[in-house]
C-alpha cells in the first residue's frame, strides 16, 4: 500500500486455547481438566462413486470408545500442543447476496457486487446462477505477531522460562529486543497464507495433516478427485519471500465462507487451520539454531489481515467498475461506520469518488 493512501482498520475478535504441558506432567488426571477430543474433518472423498454408494453426510461421526485413541489426554502428541488461535471474521464477510431469475434481478445483483465490494474475478452473475449467493473473498494473507513477557509478580517475576532439552532453563537475553517505552520482550511472526492449495503429498508424512491445512473442496475438479485437496499454509515470517502478491492460479485458489461447503468452516477452529486460525507451538530459537519452547511467560497476539490482490477487498474501489461511488458509501454498503471523531481531512476523503482517489 502506498505510504499516501488511507487505510481503514476493522476490528476482529482473537481467541486463543492453551493445550499445553510443557514439562510433561503426565500423571494429573485427564478427567480433571480440558483436552481435545477427536477431530472429525470434511471427508470430501465420500463424494465419489468409485468405492461405494454417494455418502449423505461429509462428516464421520465418533460413535464409539476407539475413536478416542485420535484424542490426546495426557497431552503427549506434540504436534497437537501449543496455543490454538481463532479469528472471527466481520459479519461483512459473513453476508452473500442472491438474484432471482428475473432480468432485472440479475442486474441489480450484478451492481450490488460491483458497489458492495464483491470480487469481479469471477464470471458475471447470470440467470444460470440464481439461488446461488455470493459472497465476499476473505483476507488471503494473515500476519501474526507474538509478543513474550515476563510476569511483573508471582514466582518467575521478571523472568521468562523455556525448555531446552530436558532442561527449564530461564530465557537468554539474546532472544529479547528491547522497545521504546515498552520494556524488553521476545517477538515472533508468522504468515498464515489462507488460500494456499496443497495436495496430501505436499504435506510431510511426519505432520499431522489436521493441524497443517484445512480440507478443501476444489470446484475445479470431478467429485472422485476430491479428498487429496487441502487450502491453508504457515511459515515463520523470516521463511517468506513476500513475492506472492500475484497469485498464482495453480497454488492458490479464492476463499470465502461459503465455498469449502461446509457450514462450520469460518468458526469451528479444528477445521480451519491455516485459514482462519493459528497453531503455535510455541517455540524460540536459540543463539545455536536449537529450539526451545516456552514455559512460564505473559503471550500475546497481534492479527492482521489483508488481500492479495488488493481488487479483492471489499474496501478497495476499483475505478474500472465504480468510478462513481464514494468511499463513505462503500463502507455503508459493507455495514461499516467510523469509531470516534474524524477529521476534517478524513471526511474530505471519504467523501471523495474512487475516479478520483489518488
Amino acid at each position: 500500500m502506498a505510504a499516501d493512501r488511507n487505510a481503514i482498520w476493522v476490528p476482529m475478535k482473537i481467541d486463543a486455547y492453551l493445550n499445553y504441558d510443557p514439562r510433561r506432567v503426565s500423571n494429573v488426571d485427564p478427567r480433571n481438566r480440558a483436552y481435545f477430543g477427536p477431530i472429525s474433518t470434511p471427508n470430501y472423498d465420500s463424494l465419489g462413486l468409485d468405492d461405494g454408494p454417494l455418502q449423505h453426510d461429509i462428516f464421520e461421526h465418533h460413535r464409539d470408545a476407539p475413536y478416542m485413541g485420535c484424542a490426546d489426554p495426557l497431552r503427549q502428541l506434540n504436534q497437537r500442543q501449543g496455543v490454538m488461535l481463532h479469528w472471527t471474521l466481520p459479519r461483512f464477510y459473513r453476508v452473500g447476496i442472491a438474484g432471482s431469475s428475473a432480468a432485472e434481478s440479475v442486474a441489480a445483483t450484478n451492481d450490488a457486487r460491483k458497489y458492495g465490494g464483491y470480487s469481479m474475478s469471477d464470471a458475471t452473475y447470470t440467470s444460470n446462477d440464481v439461488g446461488n449467493p455470493i459472497f465476499r473473498s476473505v483476507p488471503e494473507r494473515w500476519i501474526i505477531m507474538r509478543t513474550v513477557r515476563a510476569f511483573p509478580s508471582g514466582p518467575f517475576a521478571q523472568r521468562v522460562m523455556v525448555r531446552s532439552g530436558d532442561a527449564e532453563i530461564q530465557a537468554p537475553g539474546s532472544l529479547f529486543n528491547q522497545v521504546a517505552g515498552d520494556g524488553p520482550s521476545i517477538r515472533s511472526m508468522f504468515v498464515v497464507h489462507a488460500n494456499r492449495k496443497r495436495d496430501l503429498a505436499d504435506i510431510p508424512a511426519s505432520g499431522d495433516v489436521e493441524y497443517w491445512s484445512s480440507p478443501l473442496l476444489d470446484h475445479n475438479l470431478r467429485p472422485d478427485q476430491q479428498g487429496h485437496k487441502y487450502v491453508g499454509f504457515s511459515q515463520g515470517y523470516n521463511q517468506w519471500t513476500g513475492n506472492d502478491n500475484t497469485p498464482d492460479p495453480n497454488t492458490t485458489t479464492s476463499v470465502t465462507v461459503s465455498n469449502s461447503a461446509n457450514p462450520y468452516f469460518a468458526d469451528y477452529q479444528p477445521l480451519n487451520t491455516s485459514v482462519f486460525s493459528f497453531r503455535d507451538d510455541l517455540h524460540v530459537t536459540l543463539s545455536d539454531g536449537s529450539l526451545a519452547y516456552i514455559t512460564q511467560a505473559n503471550i500475546s497476539y497481534t492479527v492482521l489481515g489483508y488481500h492479495v490482490p488488493e481488487e479483492n477487498d471489499p474496501l478497495y474501489l476499483n475505478p474500472t467498475y465504480v468510478s462513481d461511488q464514494t468511499f463513505q458509501d462503500r463502507l455503508n454498503r459493507c455495514g461499516l461506520d467510523l469509531n470516534g471523531q474524524i477529521s476534517n481531512a478524513d471526511a474530505t476523503w471519504l467523501a471523495t469518488q474512487a475516479g478520483r482517489a489518488t
